[in-house]
Formats: C-alpha cells, sequence, structure tokens
C-alpha cells in the first residue's frame, strides 16, 4: 500500500464526513485524464492547465507541469513531489502535516494510535470509553441493538462501507491517507485549488464539497456519502 501524505496541505478534511455535491468536469470516471494547456494568459510564473492559471511549484495536481499530479506519499515543493515525512507515517491512519505525522481526517489520537471514536467499540465516543458486553458502537454511541440498515458490523464498529476510509468496500480495507472511500472503493483525492465547487481546476476529476473541510478533486465520479 501506497504511503500517506497527498493530502499534507489538506489535513483539515474529515473524509469520513460527508460529501454535500459533486461536480464532473470532463470524462465519465473522473481519474486517469491528463490536464491540458490553454486558456488565460498566466502571470507570475504561473501555467495555464484546463483553463485555469496554477502555480506548478505547488499545485499537487501540477506539478512541475501540467498534469503532473504527485502520488500518494508526496507534497508539491518546488515544482517537484517529495515526502516531508520521510514515510515515517502510518499508511492507513496518518497523514504528513508540515513534517509532523498527524491523525488522517476524522480520526482522534489516543495514546500511539488513531482512532474512529465514532465506530471503534474500544473508544465509543472518547478515548478509553469501551462499549460492554456485545453492545457496538454507532455514531458515538454504545447500542445493544443490531447495526441498522446500510452500516455494517465490523466486529463491532458499526460502519458505512461505501464510505468509510478504514473500511472501503469491506470490513478491514483501509484506504490511503491520501485517498477517499468513494462508492465502496478507494479513491486518489487532491486539495481542490478552488475556495468551492464546481472547480474547474480539478480538470476531468469531480469535485466535492466535504463537510468541515472544503472541496477536493477525486478520481471518482461519486463523493463518500452521509
Amino acid at each position: 500500500m501506497k504511503a500517506v501524505g497527498r493530502l499534507a496541505a489538506f489535513v483539515a478534511l474529515v473524509w469520513t464526513a460527508a460529501c454535500g455535491a459533486v461536480y464532473q468536469i470532463g470524462g465519465e470516471d473522473g481519474g486517469g485524464g491528463t490536464a491540458t494547456t490553454g486558456g488565460p494568459a498566466c502571470a507570475d510564473g504561473r501555467l495555464p492547465c484546463d483553463g485555469v492559471c496554477v502555480d506548478p511549484q505547488t499545485d499537487p495536481l501540477h506539478c512541475g507541469g501540467c498534469g503532473r499530479a504527485c502520488a500518494a506519499g508526496t507534497a508539491c515543493v518546488g515544482g517537484g513531489c517529495t515526502d516531508p515525512c520521510d514515510g515515517g507515517c502510518d499508511e492507513a491512519t496518518e497523514v504528513c502535516d508540515a513534517g509532523v505525522c498527524t491523525c488522517r481526517p476524522g480520526l482522534t489520537r489516543c495514546g500511539e494510535g488513531c482512532l474512529d471514536l465514532a465506530s471503534d467499540p474500544e473508544h465509543c465516543g472518547g478515548c478509553g470509553q469501551a462499549c460492554g458486553g456485545d453492545q457496538r458502537c454507532l455514531e458515538g454511541a454504545c447500542t445493544q441493538a443490531a447495526c441498522p440498515s446500510g452500516y455494517t458490523d465490523c466486529d463491532g464498529a458499526c460502519v458505512r462501507t461505501d464510505g468509510h476510509p478504514l473500511h472501503c468496500g469491506g470490513c478491514e480495507k483501509p484506504c490511503d491517507g491520501g485517498e477517499v472511500c468513494a462508492g465502496g472503493t478507494c479513491r486518489d483525492a487532491w486539495p481542490a485549488p478552488c475556495g468551492a465547487c464546481p472547480c474547474e481546476a480539478c480538470g476531468d476529476r469531480s469535485c466535492c464539497e466535504v463537510a468541515g473541510a472544503g472541496p477536493a478533486c477525486v478520481a471518482s465520479s461519486v463523493c463518500p456519502p452521509g
């Protein structure tokens, strides 16, 4: 699995939160397209990519040139993709922020690990708050009932496997820190340079409005569910 870090500038994202809307800018599946030059004249060293002026020194979607997206585990610094944490972050639960490994959005540090307090039965609603007996953890609260429709019981954790980054498409199937879970599949994601969706700079990717975080360019035709 790839090392995390693509979202170094995007650690405020909450991947387990809902996307309010999705906007497709070209293409059919939101991924794999190549950005093209053209559009407005750009100043100050910026390049016209997909009709938008971008900074190739820092833009993770156009790092050093149009369409040169940084891979998971790297950030765009000085026009080149680099890993400021030197691969030291946990690939599933942490992201690199200014050279420091922090919990990926939606997770909370409890001791040495980063956990989902909304579903972890050993830390349900707070670190060390374990559910008793055969109870399950649902949205941060312990329950004796079975997980409701739309949720899957992953060893006592009630999760939506169509959008949970640690249980994507099934229990214990985590996405890399630079990915989101959309439609039960891990998808590459980058911070969108626009202030809101739709965002032309996403090119043939989808612009997803993520609650509490802002827009993201996602290589998918759908966003994580609410």
